[in-house]
């Protein structure tokens, strides 16, 4: 990525804000946005001496928001889109290597040896392995249609210019491109795709099973012609 000259990018980025801040509806917006307007046409004004002085009032008002951007009005921060992402990693906790089930009694028996005794404890360990596939998979799509997106390089590009705090926002890629670069050899990608695949296909055909087990378990059949239930008299 290409990094841009600090004044320019800060520019760049203010005029961003601009853009995106202003609003007939939000009084506290536009307001930011007229302030931050105003510190760029003096920028663009100032003789080559009051230049300097202007510059860092501009930086002033923009790194001061920026610093807010996750709080501050919508519009503010660039990289939102990272947000959902990474709050669906605290949640789902893809990375880390346990079960979300019972954690502590399955953590005790962590290094136990054995066979299972049963087919439905192998299924369960299949469920678990193959729904972190399927999870890992998820996000990482879902990254890739973020950092992929040309507006949002072209802001990360912007912020990075200009020096501002960008390191969750980059912790974060970093974290979601792991998995891309630890397979980048194009063999290596496909043996482990279609390892993942195979997975996926005995696991559907397992739960195909299950559901079938389930509906054999029902002791009545179902109505096809349900009785219509009646109307709710007046009160």
């Amino acid at each position: 990525m290409e990094k841009l000259e600090r004044s320019e990018a800060l520019l760049a980025l203010g005029k961003r804000l601009v853009k995106t801040l202003s609003s007939d509806e939000d009084l506290i917006s536009d307001w930011m946005a007229h302030l931050i307007a105003e510190r760029m046409q003096a920028v663009e004004a100032a003789s080559p001496d009051q230049r300097p002085a202007a510059q860092e009032a501009c930086a002033r008002e923009i790194v001061r928001l920026w610093q807010h951007r996750y709080t501050a009005p919508a519009g503010v921060n660039a990289l939102a889109d990272l947000l959902p992402l990474a709050q669906t990693i605290e949640s789902l906790q893809p990375g880390e290597h346990r079960f979300r089930y019972a954690a502590r009694v399955l953590g005790l028996a962590a290094n136990e040896k054995g066979e299972s005794r049963s087919g439905w404890l192998d299924f369960a360990m299949q469920a678990d392995r193959t729904a972190r596939d399927v999870i890992r998979f998820a996000l990482h799509q879902a990254a890739a249609e973020v950092t992929d997106d040309g507006d949002f390089k072209r802001a990360l590009n912007e912020a990075l210019g200009a020096e501002m705090q960008v390191t969750f926002e980059l912790q974060l890629i970093e974290l979601l491109g792991q998995h891309r670069g630890e397979q980048a050899a194009s063999q290596q990608r496909d043996d482990a795709a279609r390892a993942d695949a195979a997975r996926l296909e005995a696991f559907a055909a397992a739960a195909m099973q299950v559901a079938a087990d389930l509906r054999s378990s029902c002791t009545a059949d179902p109505d096809p012609h349900p009785a219509a239930r009646p109307a709710d008299k007046d009160l």
